[in-house]
């Protein structure tokens, strides 16, 4: 299945391209965090409606204060690291470098 939406959201994209670089770039950016939060580093519900969120609301700000895009994208880039690096503490995590992380867990 994570096949299919990767497969699809680089359709989305390929396709929004044609019409608007931003919009393409923008569906790229969900689906992006959606195989990293789902399938690397395995983050959690919360935290990933969260970012889910704060991205929303970065997108919807931008349009309507016509905010320039390179400090929405450190926002979101921000968070996004935030969000992993958090997840990656937690005694729950079980992504991607968890034996490292986690070295008493194995």
């Amino acid at each position: 299945m994570d096949a299919v939406v990767l497969l699809a959201g680089a359709g989305v994209a390929t396709v929004a391209s044609r019409y608007s670089r931003e919009f393409a770039i923008l569906a790229a950016t969900v689906v992006v965090h959606f195989f990293l939060f789902c399938n690397v580093f395995r983050i959690a519900r919360l935290p990933e409606l969260v970012w889910a969120s704060l991205f929303v609301a970065c997108v919807a700000a931008q349009a309507l204060l016509e905010l320039p895009w390179l400090p929405v994208a450190g926002v979101i880039a921000f968070a996004t690291v935030s969000i992993v690096w958090r997840e990656m503490r937690q005694p729950t995590y079980h992504g991607v470098f968890w034996s490292r992380v986690r070295p008493r867990a194995r």
